[in-house]
């Protein structure tokens, strides 16, 4: 996770730059902007790699969850 302090002097125009930088790689007037966005960028690329695919996840069998929860709720009460 990055953390990112702006400090714009109430001017939005620097959140506008970060953003529009981070989402769709735009050059800012200040490269330091351009430097964040790029670095939000990458972050978000590795946890996507990291993070690997939907079809990848293990999947809740609920037939079989509902035999375990009568067979637990059977032997309990």
């Amino acid at each position: 996770m990055i953390e990112i302090e702006i400090q714009a002097d109430e001017e939005p125009r620097a959140l506008a730059e970060l953003i529009a930088s981070a989402v769709h790689g735009q050059p800012a007037d200040d490269a330091g902007v351009t430097l964040a966005g790029k670095q939000i960028r990458d972050e978000q690329e590795r946890d996507e790699i990291a993070r690997g695919s939907w079809t990848d996840m293990a999947t809740v069998d609920f037939a079989k969850l509902d035999e375990e929860w009568e067979a637990y709720v059977k032997a309990k009460y």
